[in-house]
């Protein structure tokens, strides 16, 4: 009988991208960039984002970065529905960059609900 590894024994390549169920994965370290971040862009119908906590985010641009709230206003641009769940008020560098992307006030649709506590990532 074979004994079930708590996360601290499993080796990093098992952790970086191990099927949990047929619908669920469970990603960490790295592969969260590559295999939740960089997806984001590729969206084509509807982005579902639940977090407790919003951060100001970049990500990786040709030879540098840019926020992910560029690519989110991107996509609303394009037709695609997005919507924000989180549990708190975002803070000051995160509200100055929404504030650069005047599609995200119409086009984004934020929720507030103290009660968040998953990330999650719905991609349609």
């Amino acid at each position: 009988m074979k004994k079930n590894k708590s996360l601290t024994e499993q080796n990093n390549e098992e952790l970086l991208f191990s099927k949990t169920s047929e619908d669920a994965i469970f990603i960490a370290n790295e592969a969260h960039y590559n295999q939740v971040i960089e997806r984001i862009k590729t969206v084509k119908k509807t982005l579902w984002i639940g977090t407790a906590d919003i951060k100001d985010l970049y990500v990786k641009y040709e030879l540098g970065t840019k926020p992910l709230l560029k690519v989110l206003s991107d996509l609303v641009q394009k037709g695609i529905e997005i919507r924000l769940i989180h549990a708190k008020e975002p803070g000051p560098n995160f509200r100055k960059d929404f504030d650069k992307y005047p599609a995200l006030i119409e086009g984004m649709e934020r929720v507030l609900c103290p009660r968040v506590h998953f990330k999650m990532i719905i991609l349609i």
